[in-house]
C-alpha cells in the first residue's frame, strides 16, 4: 500500500513538475504523504485541494471584478 501511494503521489504531479509549473518539494511532499497514508488518501487530498483552490480563485476574481474577463 505504501508503494502504491508513493507512485500515485508521484504520478499526479509528474506532468506539472516536468512543465516547471511546480517545484520538486511539492512532488516529494505528495509522494511522502502517499507512502504514509496510501493511494486513496493522496488522491482524495489532491482533488480536495484542487477544488478548494479553484473556489478560492473564483472568489478572488469575483471580488476584484475580473471574473467575466477570465
Amino acid at each position: 500500500m505504501s508503494l502504491e501511494g508513493l507512485v500515485v503521489g508521484l504520478a499526479i504531479q509528474y506532468v506539472p513538475f516536468w512543465l516547471n509549473l511546480i517545484k520538486g518539494g511539492d512532488v516529494k511532499f505528495l509522494a511522502a504523504a502517499g507512502a504514509l497514508k496510501g493511494p486513496v488518501f493522496v488522491t482524495c487530498g489532491f482533488l480536495y485541494g484542487a477544488a478548494m483552490f479553484g473556489l478560492y480563485a473564483t472568489i478572488v476574481l469575483a471580488f476584484k471584478g475580473k471574473l467575466r474577463q477570465s
